[in-house]
């Protein structure tokens, strides 16, 4: 039993805060299984389905919702309880039609944002860094786990590849056809999302990339004129003239 509670279960009173639960109304939460985000940065879709949103009030229940094909992660069906969700992930409840997307808060970390329109047919993924793979072509990492391919039809001269690390793109869901491309670069729309600040969004007024232990900092400034300073880590740009996403 010891086993699977080390496995399957996380102790409530351990969990991360983010995961907005009773810390002390049972005494096992659900741990999130590997995927794409990591288990400090991601809420169990149990949790999601029964906590955060109430549309059960088993675990019984929970699974009976999953097992009917009634959710979706940014377009694809989730039926595993365990599945990691996290930030700008879209989640969809099929037989209501009501849709969310994660997004940071100050003091939640991650917060279900109740979402509409255009908003539910993309998502924005952050990219985290880039490899050459075979025949020159060009892998992108995403934020998110997941990874896109540019084609390079020369390798000595990849004109194709016009991204940068932090970057970030607008991809349809779920087939994950690019639309949009955000720069990190100064001028540029961004919500910060970690550390005190999360979930304020500013335009980046400053980058001071630094070497060694010293982390660089960003510094934006927000809609009235207040500059705000993040980690660059913790910024992640969302538009240009307007934010793409709508915000709480």
């Amino acid at each position: 039993m010891a086993r699977m509670g080390s496995k399957k279960h996380l102790k409530r009173l351990a969990s991360p805060r983010l995961w907005q639960i009773h810390r002390k109304e049972a005494k096992w939460a659900p741990r999130t299984r590997p995927g794409p985000h990591p288990l400090n940065k991601s809420i169990p879709l149990q949790i999601i389905i029964r906590d955060m949103l109430g549309y059960a009030k088993t675990y019984r229940e929970t699974k009976k919702i999953l097992a009917e094909g009634n959710v979706l992660i940014d377009g694809v069906v989730r039926a595993d309880e365990r599945f990691p969700v996290g930030l700008m992930d879209v989640i969809e409840i099929r037989k209501i039609d009501q849709f969310y997307r994660v997004l940071p808060h100050p003091s939640k970390e991650l917060i279900l944002h109740e979402i509409g329109g255009e908003e539910v047919t993309f998502k924005l993924c952050q990219l985290i860094n880039k490899v050459t793979v075979k025949k020159g072509n060009i892998q992108l990492n995403f934020h998110d786990g997941r990874n896109i391919l540019v084609k390079v039809q020369d390798p000595t001269n990849p004109v194709e590849d016009t991204y940068k690390s932090r970057d970030v793109l607008q991809l349809v869901l779920p087939n994950q056809e690019t639309i949009n491309h955000f720069k990190f670069e100064e001028d540029v729309l961004a919500i910060i999302i970690g550390g005190k600040n999360a979930g304020l969004v500013g335009r980046i007024n400053e980058i001071e990339k630094r070497i060694g232990h010293h982390a660089s900092v960003v510094t934006l400034e927000n809609a009235q004129g207040e500059l705000i300073r993040t980690a660059l880590e913790y910024t992640f740009p969302i538009g240009t003239d307007e934010p793409i996403i709508s915000l709480p």
